[in-house]
């Protein structure tokens, strides 16, 4: 039985640290669903997109932000659920 470590090689390592590019945030975006808001306030894809030129900048500093302080708002932190029944029980 091995005990050695996976490892990858230090270029890997170090993008791994880099910050976020307007082309990986442009992607992350393109995950949204149409009409789906991914936090709590409502804002959806078409929002996103429609503004995108004022938001772009905004957005990539922020991204970049909480990935290298490694914090972000408690409010990213919470979510909603809700139920919604299932009429084949009733």
């Amino acid at each position: 039985m091995s005990l050695a470590q996976p490892t990858i090689c230090v270029a890997k390592a170090m993008s791994l640290n880099a910050t976020f590019t307007m082309e990986e945030l442009l992607e992350g975006q393109k995950g949204l669903g149409n009409g789906k808001a991914p936090c709590w306030d409502g804002i959806t894809l078409e929002f996103i997109v429609e503004f995108w030129d004022v938001l772009k900048d905004l957005l990539l500093s922020i991204a970049n932000k909480v990935c290298q302080q490694w914090d972000m708002p408690i409010s990213w932190k919470q979510g909603l659920v809700k139920l919604i029944p299932n009429k084949k029980l009733y």
